[in-house]
């Protein structure tokens, strides 16, 4: 127990270190002036409409979460489940994914609710999102395909027909080298699989179990009153994330004239960095959304840095003082219910 928990501490410490690492990085290219500069001269009506924004989703969130626990038969608050989610947020910023199990086990004890049936919840949105977030990707891909096309021309496709022009002659030696690979590839996919079977113990088990519990949840889903109250916040939730980044546009001169393509594009590279497994996205984010401003929509470094930390800092600031407001207000709960 002791050598597991040590390893998740240095599991932790390594990722926080990355992550402000990659802040270091990207925050050197500029100098800090203009940072400051930059973010004293932004206008803050947009930036307090997206934080605006951020609540309504937060909130949303909550109500989903509400119908999936009323499918199993325990009624709930949506005060309760908002603080609760809150709450989970709040803990993902410290410790990434302790979130979930938090805002499971603050509902678990204030709603009376078995805390398995929670997390099968959870499960269930965790797979929801990750759908939903694919569809992202897809019409990003869609609207955005010039740019990408461009993008990809200049820095991967030009650069390979260049080395493989100067290459021709051992182009039979790449392709011979490329097929054994794939070929070793495959089979130490193979041989993996069944080791995991055979020898895989708990871990196989937990992922068999969160298999069948995501599949449940589907069934759960697709026959659960209100099914279509699900699917009208989960595109709420979504459309919510996509104008909490489209709005900060108007924020600063140097991104007023990004428009809905750009806007999905920032949601997808943002949300691959607060997916990275560092606390609270700090680092990954920053660098995944600067450098795509900077290199897909040729905005200066100081305003994509600049931006990067403008919209992060303002949904950092929103979990954590609704996060921090939700936790007094149920530990004070907590404390009547004692007495």
């Amino acid at each position: 127990m002791a050598r597991k928990r040590i390893f998740v501490i240095l599991k932790y410490l390594l990722f926080l270190g990355v992550g402000i690492g990659l802040l270091w990085y990207v925050s050197s290219k500029i100098d800090i002036r203009i940072l400051l500069s930059q973010l004293k001269k932004a206008h803050y009506q947009w930036v307090v409409l997206s934080g605006a924004i951020a609540l309504l989703s937060h909130l949303s969130r909550a109500a989903r979460w509400n119908l999936l626990i009323r499918s199993l038969g325990y009624p709930t608050r949506l005060t309760t489940t908002f603080h609760a989610t809150m709450i989970g947020y709040l803990s993902n910023m410290a410790i990434p994914r302790l979130g979930e199990i938090t805002r499971c086990g603050v509902l678990a004890r204030k709603g009376k609710i078995p805390l398995q049936n929670l997390v099968g919840t959870v499960l269930v949105e965790r797979g929801i999102d990750m759908l939903s977030f694919l569809l992202i990707i897809g019409i990003t891909v869609v609207v955005q395909l010039n740019q990408l096309e461009n993008f990809l021309g200049t820095h991967i496709w030009e650069p390979l027909q260049n080395k493989w022009a100067a290459q021709r002659e051992h182009v039979w030696i790449y392709l011979v080298v490329l097929i054994v690979l794939a070929v070793l590839g495959i089979l130490a996919m193979r041989w993996g699989i069944r080791k995991f079977r055979a020898h895989g113990g708990k871990y196989y088990f937990k992922f068999r179990r969160i298999l069948v519990g995501f599949m449940n949840g589907l069934r759960t889903i697709a026959t659960m009153p209100g099914k279509g109250l699900f699917v009208m916040h989960t595109v709420f939730i979504w459309l919510c994330y996509f104008l909490m980044v489209y709005v900060c546009f108007f924020a600063m001169d140097a991104t007023s004239h990004l428009g809905v393509g750009e806007g999905f594009t920032i949601l997808t590279t943002g949300s691959l960095g607060i997916l990275a497994p560092v606390p609270g996205g700090v680092g990954t984010y920053h660098t995944f959304v600067a450098y795509t401003l900077e290199e897909l929509y040729n905005i200066s470094a100081d305003s994509s840095v600049s931006f990067a930390y403008l919209v992060h800092g303002t949904q950092y600031i929103v979990m954590a003082v609704t996060g921090g407001l939700s936790l007094l207000v149920i530990t004070l709960s907590y404390r009547k219910n004692a007495n």
